[in-house]
């Protein structure tokens, strides 16, 4: 700068960062049931293509399930890996009584690093018992952002 004038500046330094470029939304009216103290897939899904391998991809979920005796798990998955990192328990856990209604919801930021085309899934698992993920009287949303980064 030369009395006060601005000559040249590094884009990089003013560059606004954070934005939301896009928001997906995926939507259930279904359910989906499990004994299986394996994760498993409900039909609950949305794909979601960044624009740049530096974006985070911040997602959203909210469902009501029906929770066995025991504990139910959640995660989201893409595929190839799930957003907890393979935590035992996923990215939540409920512990319940044979046929309790609960809501349940999960919140989290993941660092994709591609420019392809994810479908993340929500998983779920039962430690005891059958559990239902959803109802067909419902919505159930999962909600992906880009965010730039």
């Amino acid at each position: 700068s030369d009395a006060g004038t601005i000559k040249r500046i590094d884009y990089s330094l003013i560059k606004g960062g954070g934005k939301v470029l896009q928001v997906i939304v995926g939507t259930q009216s279904a359910s989906d049931s499990t004994s299986s103290s394996s994760f498993v897939a409900t039909t609950l899904n949305a794909a979601i293509t960044p624009s740049a391998t530096s974006s985070k991809v911040a997602f959203f979920m909210h469902s009501t399930s029906q929770i066995a005796a025991g504990i139910t798990a959640y995660d989201l998955y893409d595929g190839s890996n799930y957003a907890s990192g393979g935590e035992d328990r996923g990215l939540t856990a409920m512990e319940g009584n044979a046929n309790a209604m609960r809501p349940v919801s999960f919140v989290g930021l993941l660092s994709p690093s591609t420019t392809s085309a994810t479908t993340y899934t929500v998983h779920f698992k039962s430690s005891s018992g059958t559990s239902t993920f959803g109802r067909t009287d419902t919505l159930s949303s999962l909600i992906l952002m880009e965010i730039g980064a």
